[in-house]
């Protein structure tokens, strides 16, 4: 599946009213960070001149600024997930698609990387189950 967001600033944060994750870009104001979602636009069959025109209504949910995660621009095994920071995966390896360890994204080093006990190795495309985040990880789990 592709993500229909075609930009290059796709974060994910939760929202600080229900605690739901929400995706798109970041807004900084007074002190808040929001993502700004969806945009939606409205046909107005009538405006101050009589003609039509469109309405643009977007999204913004403040967030949690510390679950503030940047897209990676990589999905996951099946191209149903985007792959963003603070992301727990499973990597599998290229060939077999057997397990190989169990890691979380980091941007270090100048780049989005692979994190796991073992090691540290770039973020390569499509070799990744998601299976959680470090931000909704239930304290004794993990």
């Amino acid at each position: 599946m592709q993500n229909k967001y075609s930009g290059p600033q796709l974060s994910r944060g939760k929202r600080l009213d229900n605690g739901e994750w929400v995706e798109g870009d970041v807004v900084h104001d007074r002190g808040s960070v929001y993502i700004v979602g969806d945009i939606r636009e409205y046909c107005t069959p009538f405006s101050d001149k009589g003609n039509g025109g469109f309405l643009r209504s977007y999204d913004f949910h403040e967030i949690d600024p510390d679950t503030l995660c940047a897209w990676t621009g990589k999905y996951d095994k099946k191209f149903e997930n985007n792959l963003y920071a603070g992301d727990m995966c499973i990597a599998h390896d290229l060939y077999g698609g057997a397990e190989t360890s169990k890691g979380v994204i980091v941007f270090e080093y100048g780049s989005f990387t692979f994190k796991s006990e073992r090691s540290v190795q770039p973020l390569w495309a499509n070799w990744y189950d998601v299976i959680g985040n470090v931000f909704d990880v239930v304290e004794g789990e993990g």
